[in-house]
């Protein structure tokens, strides 16, 4: 009876190492796809609320979206993408008197280029020397925004 026991028990507790690294590697695998999607969602609320403060579009309410975006990605963001945030954020503010396009579009590149990385970290530098630009609305589409006591003697 020792000898079918030593000859089952072998494989017995293989099998369990086996169950369970497997389900380790995949609850592992799991959580990351979880935080990858939370840092993909907040990195496009990022580009929508930045979208939303380009020339002809800015209102107070697109400041506040854009200041709780960017600052929401101090919770999950990699230093790799908060240096780059940092960069640029510095290079947009209000106090910045030596502000350039030329600047802010190189700074834009390599921010969005560390948030892709950070999400596909798999893909090796796909982007190459691109620059990324955001996109204004045409002149004939600007109307001046609303303030939000506009809106509310409006109602």
């Amino acid at each position: 009876m020792s000898n079918f026991l030593i000859s089952n028990l072998g494989p017995l507790i293989s099998a369990l190492i086996a169950a369970g690294v497997t389900f380790f590697l995949t609850r592992r695998r799991e959580v990351e796809a979880g935080w990858r999607a939370m840092r993909l969602a907040g990195y496009q609320e990022f580009v929508r609320a930045l979208s939303g403060i380009v020339e002809g579009r800015e209102s107070n309410e697109a400041h506040i979206r854009y200041a709780d975006a960017v600052n929401a990605m101090l919770l999950f963001a990699p230093p790799a993408v908060l240096h780059a945030l940092d960069a640029f954020a510095s290079e947009t503010s209000v106090s910045n008197q030596s502000r350039s396009s030329e600047r802010h579009d190189q700074l834009l590149s390599i921010l969005l280029k560390a948030m892709r990385q950070d999400v596909f970290p798999q893909l090796p530098n796909p982007h190459g020397d691109a620059l990324f630009r955001l996109r204004a609305l045409p002149p004939r589409w600007i109307t001046p925004a609303k303030t939000t006591d506009e809106r509310i003697d409006a109602q």
